[in-house]
């Protein structure tokens, strides 16, 4: 009898048009090369660091347009209930393929649950996630304002009410100051970039549910 595999099953989520082949095949084979020394730990502390300075309790996290899944695996060593998605099959392929918690070979816990999905049609319901994580200049990807708009109002709206939507621009302040970190200087959680809480009881279709608490320019 064959073994069950352990590694996340991958969702594809009809609603989005499959991205065109190639545009992040080969990307997606040296990915983890390119972001290999990138350190995933320090990024999932300062976000978890941003969740609590706004009083937000985290067990479910969002991670969108997660790549090839290094902070959604961080994440998921650490015991919280993740769920990731990436435009890109070849991308979640990669992380489907990654020594996941749970996994035969991996720690304890549960392995993220990888989606098929668009920063601008994110697949998931409302309020599913404490913490929403839009990570490595993901957003940056979004050549026009409607579709920025259309990603924030989104991502706000599959946060819980009272959870935190954390969004990394890859500002160079940002770089300097993480990569800098382990020589003595002091990291802040505003130094994410953007950090957005949903508001109690709001809305977040037209984005307004949101209110941005700190901003690094």
């Amino acid at each position: 009898m064959a073994r069950k595999s352990s590694a996340p099953v991958i969702c594809q989520n009809r609603a989005v048009s499959p991205v065109a082949p190639g545009a992040y095949r080969r990307y997606a084979l040296v990915y983890d090369l390119v972001w290999g020394t990138a350190p995933y730990d320090r990024f999932v502390d300062l976000c978890l660091e941003a969740a609590a300075a706004q009083g937000t309790g985290v067990r479910r996290v969002l991670v969108a347009a997660c790549g090839t899944g290094s902070a959604a695996v961080e994440l998921a060593e650490r015991g919280y209930e993740v769920t990731a998605f990436d435009l890109s099959l070849e991308m979640l392929a990669v992380a489907a393929a990654k020594r996941w918690p749970g996994g035969p070979e991996g720690p304890g816990g549960s392995p993220p649950r990888l989606v098929a999905g668009d920063l601008r049609a994110v697949p998931l319901g409302d309020g599913w996630a404490d913490l929403v994580l839009v990570l490595n200049a993901s957003i940056n990807y979004l050549l026009e304002p409607a579709e920025v708009v259309a990603a924030l109002a989104h991502l706000g709206r599959t946060a819980a009410p009272g959870g935190t939507v954390v969004v990394e621009p890859l500002m160079e302040s940002w770089t300097r100051r993480v990569t800098c970190s382990g020589a003595g200087k002091r990291t802040s959680a505003a130094s994410i970039g953007s950090v957005a809480r949903r508001r109690r009881g709001k809305k977040t279709r037209d984005g307004r549910g949101l209110t941005v608490d700190s901003l690094n320019s």
